[in-house]
């Protein structure tokens, strides 16, 4: 598969569009994406789609572009637990998927700190040498001072909602982003341990070709069986002889 494509699970992908009252028709004939009904029935047949096609489409229905893929939904079917998987299938709801997920990718919030910097004379290479602590800590400073002048002067969001109800969306990524780095730190610390010390079925070789995502799945598989065991023998003798 060329880089520019990627796979899409047509069957996910058509019930999608069923939840966004939509189709491959009203797709096709709306101007705002970038190929025709034809291309689009095409490249579904196929089970790839160019990464522009999908984004052009994804953003128009307001839906994470890996979710309208599939590539989330499939990576949850992996999971090999039965347990973790039906619970991470049942928070697979669309409304928690939408658009702006993309939109928040560190580039381009890269490029939004980039044009309020140059305001200033301040370069992105400047806020790119700190420690990641002082990132987050300017981003915080930055948030908290721009949300008061946005409260001010507008009403309602450009959805028309009233109230601005997702002022605090911006700080919520902010936690998030803290949240994923150091995830992440410990994931690949993890990894490392999984690798000299392979879990039951698994190889080193193996592990190293795993993604953090896998990894994460992985660790939540073993925590989950050690759990269950656990809670099938309540009055083994570690809790009896306390």
């Amino acid at each position: 598969m060329a880089p520019n494509y990627v796979p899409i699970d047509k069957k996910f992908f058509m019930q999608t569009l069923k939840e966004k009252k939509s189709s491959i028709r009203k797709l096709g004939s709306n101007d705002k994406i970038i190929n025709t009904e034809r291309t689009i029935r095409r490249a579904l047949n196929a089970g790839e789609m160019s990464r522009e096609l999908l984004n052009s489409i994804a953003k128009e229905l307001d839906i994470y572009p890996a979710f309208l893929s599939g590539e989330i939904y499939l990576s949850i079917c992996s999971i090999k637990n039965d347990v973790i998987r039906n619970i991470a299938l049942s928070s697979l709801r669309i409304n928690n998927y939408p658009y702006f997920m993309k939109e928040k990718d560190k580039y381009q919030i890269n490029d939004f700190l980039k044009n309020v910097l140059m305001l200033y004379d301040i370069s992105l290479m400047q806020y790119e040498y700190f420690p990641f602590e002082r990132k987050i800590e300017f981003l915080r400073a930055l948030d908290t001072a721009i949300m008061p002048v946005i409260n001010h002067f507008f009403i309602q969001d450009a959805y028309g909602n009233a109230g601005l109800p997702n002022l605090q969306l911006n700080s919520m990524r902010i936690d998030q982003y803290e949240e994923e780095h150091y995830m992440n730190i410990w994931l690949q610390q993890r990894k490392e341990k999984f690798i000299s010390q392979p879990p039951k079925w698994h190889t080193s070789k193996q592990i190293e070709k795993m993604s953090l995502s896998e990894i994460q799945a992985l660790d939540m598989e073993l925590q989950s069986e050690d759990f269950i065991h656990d809670d099938n023998d309540p009055f083994a003798e570690k809790y009896l002889h306390r």
